[in-house]
């Protein structure tokens, strides 16, 4: 039964003009988009410092030009654009990775420039009572 509908839908593709082949590129091409587009929610959630919204924009364009490619057949360039959108998705993740470190270096500078006031002042606090000591010795 299968060998049957295999073969009658092998014909069908014959008599459209396109190939089975063909048809399964397009068939893998279109779930490539539809993942790409489903993992766009997790990068705009990586991306809570909106450090990368123009790349995400980009890469929402660049995905709705790839599902345009596909659906016009340019099974070439769709597959070019997808290259695109997994290079656009990796920046967008470097981006957002690169703001929050970014945010936790300068947690971390201020938490040193406060331990470096309270050294200064403690050192300052420490050089007044060695001057009292000294005046109170020297009497």
């Amino acid at each position: 039964m299968r060998r049957v509908l295999r073969g009658g839908v092998w014909l069908l593709f014959v008599w459209l003009g396109a190939s089975p082949a063909a048809a399964l590129v397009q068939e893998d091409l279109t779930r490539e988009i539809q993942a790409q587009h489903a993992a766009l929610g997790d990068l705009e959630r990586l991306d809570e410092l909106n450090a990368a919204t123009s790349d995400l924009n980009l890469l929402r364009a660049w995905l709705a030009h790839a599902f345009q490619q596909n659906s016009d057949r340019d099974a070439e360039g769709a597959r070019r654009t997808l290259d695109l959108c997994n290079v656009q998705a990796e920046l967008v993740r470097e981006k957002a990775q690169a703001a929050r470190l970014k945010l936790r270096l300068e947690e971390r500078r201020g938490t040193l420039r406060k331990a470096q006031d309270q050294l200064a002042q403690r050192r300052r606090e420490l050089e007044l009572a060695l001057a009292r000591k000294r005046a109170l010795d020297g009497r």
